[in-house]
């Protein structure tokens, strides 16, 4: 059996000072999944300095990052999809994971994203956060001095995806705090 993931958005516009919405939603992000398949953290940004649109959420199954960009609001590219770092059972956790509680005594929490636009850079700042997979936390020796988890940034640049052939748009990750 499959499971059916969407991510739609509603428009707005003013019609003599008053919000009016779409009747039909813009479905942005369509995709048929196994059940355990999940999706979180969705964010919504908008770059003051031209408008561009940046959807983005973590793939819990695919462990991925993932971006897609609109000009209007109406036609959509990407999804564009970063790996969040390795491989293995529990890298994003969408929920407190039983495997990783046995394994290890620290504080579990669910993975998480965070956005914001750089006026500056005209780049999505993404910082997320991940665990190592319960396959490294399984052979760590030192468990006590470790709990696994790291903050993660790293941008997207929506100008190489226009290029050709496109580049990669998501920067290298950089881990700004681990524990």
């Amino acid at each position: 059996s499959t499971g059916h993931i969407s991510i739609r958005l509603s428009q707005s516009h003013l019609v003599f000072g008053q919000d009016v919405w779409s009747q039909q939603p813009i479905t942005v992000y369509e995709n048929v999944h196994t059940p355990n398949h999940a999706i979180g953290s969705p964010r919504l940004d908008v770059d003051p300095t031209n408008g561009r649109i940046y959807l983005s959420w973590l793939d819990f199954q695919d462990s991925t990052i993932n971006v897609m960009t609109s000009a209007d609001g109406t036609n959509w590219a990407g999804p564009y999809s970063a790996n969040a770092g390795g491989t293995g059972t529990g890298l994003l956790v969408p929920r407190l994971d039983p495997l990783i509680k046995n394994i290890s005594t620290s504080v579990n929490a669910p993975s998480f994203l965070s956005t914001s636009v750089s006026p500056n850079s005209r780049t999505l700042v993404l910082v997320y956060h991940r665990r190592k997979s319960v396959d490294q936390l399984k052979t760590d020796t030192n468990r006590s001095a470790t709990t696994g988890a790291q903050v993660v940034m790293l941008n997207f640049n929506p100008a190489a995806t226009l290029t050709n052939p496109p580049t990669t748009p998501f920067t290298t990750p950089v881990v700004v705090s681990s524990r």
